[in-house]
């Protein structure tokens, strides 16, 4: 139909008859016509007033329908075009994978480098009937997203101001080829944030097809290893007892900032993953909390971030918390030392278990052990800071070093101001 409206194939009585078929194809040509040359390049520059943005400017709203009009509703030229922080245009991935060849196993580098050159997922594959679009369209989202208007709404604008989302007037998904809608809704849990959430898993009809259940694969991605975490971390404690017999062992963890996010959808394939919220079309170019398949394609990071913070621990490396990230490691808060009156119960090594020291006599580098997107470390107080810093660089090797005036930091800043290191 776009076609149709921008050429000039049609007669004028013509062209009036088709506009008169519905509603919808007025309202296309009306907007192709008003929109034609709105000057939509804003998008394409940082937004440097992202921090205090409160909503989204109805002129942006404008222009990200500008162009997509401009690309004749093909959402994957759209997103290329936005590139910055859509594309994670910052992040040279041929280079990232030289510098981590000789400190990340191959298989991990390898699976790391393929989210960052050809995105996420490694695998989809499906068709969706109309009739199967059309229930999605009109089922709409789940009451909790009408019940819950104004934090609906600030979320959407943080999706909108940290370049994690295109977004179209909903009209548009009626016109846009290659796209599925999945409902959304709110997850609440007690002591927690409320998160808005994608259910790629919900089913209208018995024969429905939904994006976890017929199109993407768990077991078609590489398998995740956070659930060892809790164990690695364990025993680590252990052993510092071990070595450490009258230490206090002081705990830590910090968390990425946006995490599924950071890891972008291959254009071609993004608008399989939309939403329509408040009468808006939401096209993610970063993953979505509810893909079946978002775990593991972050596992990369994490597994590569692991590797890489183990080895950032070491001495050598001193001057992460002495000159790069002191500024940053002030900010945490941490707890007074115990009492000198307590007495520790020193852990009994054993055939795995046998310490922390190296066989040169020397403490090994601190392990780091990821639970999705946090960071989870054990150490004696004195080489606890080596552990943060080595932490925080292995995570902005990976997403970008810290520029406030272009993007928020990857690592969350909350935690790291109001979190205490513990014992």
């Amino acid at each position: 139909m776009i076609f149709l409206l921008k050429s000039s194939f049609l007669a004028k009585k013509a062209l009036h008859t088709l506009l008169e078929v519905h509603p919808l194809y007025f309202h296309l040509h009306k907007s192709i016509l008003d929109l034609k040359y709105l000057d939509f390049r804003p998008l394409s520059s940082f937004n440097l007033d992202y921090d205090s943005q409160k909503s989204i400017p109805f002129n942006r709203r404008m222009q990200f329908l500008a162009c997509l009009l401009n690309y004749n509703f093909h959402a994957g030229s759209v997103y290329r075009y936005l590139s910055n922080h859509h594309t994670n245009s910052h992040i040279n991935p041929e280079q990232l994978f030289k510098d981590l060849t000789n400190i990340v196993p191959p298989d991990i580098n390898k699976y790391l480098y393929r989210t960052l050159k050809t995105g996420a997922p490694s695998k989809i594959n499906g068709h969706s009937s109309r009739n199967n679009f059309l229930d999605y369209l009109h089922y709409g989202n789940h009451k909790s997203i009408k019940m819950n208007t104004p934090l609906v709404t600030k979320a959407l604008n943080k999706e909108d101001k940290h370049n994690f989302v295109m977004h179209f007037p909903a009209w548009t998904a009626r016109f846009m080829y290659n796209l599925h809608l999945s409902p959304k809704g709110i997850l609440v849990k007690p002591n927690k944030n409320d998160r808005i959430v994608f259910d790629a898993s919900f089913k209208i009809k018995y024969n429905s097809l939904s994006l976890n259940t017929s199109w993407t694969h768990a077991w078609e991605e590489p398998p995740i290893q956070y659930g060892t975490a809790l164990l690695r971390h364990l025993t680590r404690i252990w052993n510092l007892r071990i070595t450490y017999a009258d230490d206090d062992i002081l705990l830590w963890d910090d968390d990425v900032a946006g995490a599924f996010r950071l890891i972008k959808y291959n254009p071609e394939i993004a608008q399989a993953f939309s939403a329509i919220v408040h009468n808006t079309l939401w096209i993610p170019t970063g993953q979505v909390f509810g893909g079946n398949m978002s775990a593991q394609n972050f596992e990369g990071l994490a597994l590569a971030r692991e590797y890489l913070a183990e080895h950032l621990s070491s001495s050598k490396y001193s001057y992460l918390l002495t000159s790069k990230h002191k500024k940053l490691l002030n900010l945490i808060n941490y707890s007074k030392p115990p009492n000198k009156s307590i007495q520790y119960i020193k852990a009994v090594p054993d055939a795995l278990n046998k310490g922390v020291m190296g066989c040169d006599g020397k403490p090994v580098n601190t392990p780091h052990n990821m639970f999705v997107d946090d960071n989870v470390i054990a150490e004696i107080r004195p080489r606890m800071k080596q552990a943060q810093a080595a932490s925080a660089e292995s995570l902005f090797i990976r997403t970008g070093y810290p520029n406030p005036t272009l993007r928020r930091s990857s690592l969350s800043m909350e935690n790291i101001i109001h979190l205490r290191v513990r014992i």
